[in-house]
């Protein structure tokens, strides 16, 4: 599912949808600070805040990291 989440704030990204960025952000920051993915988790709040008050320079800054950090999540998951 994080994968679609970042998938998500991605298209979110590519049609100017900071409503849409900020609330997939909230989905994935939910689910990753329950599993301890805490640089992931900070990452969507501040997607999450940059969603909900149009901050286009911190969303464009903040969103193309989303989709290294999951991808690192996986390969550490798949790992242990």
């Amino acid at each position: 599912p994080a994968r679609e989440t970042a998938d998500e704030i991605s298209a979110a990204v590519e049609s100017q949808s900071a409503e849409k960025v900020g609330a997939a952000a909230h989905k994935l920051k939910s689910s990753s600070r329950s599993v301890g993915a805490k640089e992931l988790a900070d990452l969507c709040q501040i997607l999450e805040t940059a969603g909900k008050s149009s901050d286009w320079h911190s969303i464009t800054e903040s969103a193309p990291q989303i989709p290294v950090i999951v991808q690192n999540i996986i390969e550490y998951v798949e790992n242990l």
